[in-house]
């Protein structure tokens, strides 16, 4: 995860993984900020991420088209997401 002004690396990242349909049943942990993590296709998810160092924001997952909470790959696709954490205000 990357700082929205400086892009540099923002690291002591917590992030949580929750498959819809399943609360109670998420993946949690942290992560390197350069981290990166498969996730098996035609499964939809929501993502959120904290920084640790109380400056920036909490990120999460929202589709711009249709502002659902979950994200979902389509299959066959292979797709990346860029996180980038805005300083609070």
């Amino acid at each position: 995860m990357h700082d929205a002004d400086t892009r540099e690396l923002v690291h002591g990242i917590f992030e949580q993984l929750c498959r819809e349909g399943y609360p109670n049943n998420c993946l949690t942990g942290s992560e390197q900020s350069d981290s990166e993590r498969m996730i098996s296709l035609d499964v939809a998810f929501s993502i959120k991420i904290e920084a640790d160092d109380g400056q920036h924001e909490k990120w999460e997952y929202r589709n711009p088209k249709t502002g659902s909470a979950y994200f979902k790959s389509k299959s066959g696709e292979t797709e990346t997401i860029n996180i980038f954490l805005r300083k609070k205000k």
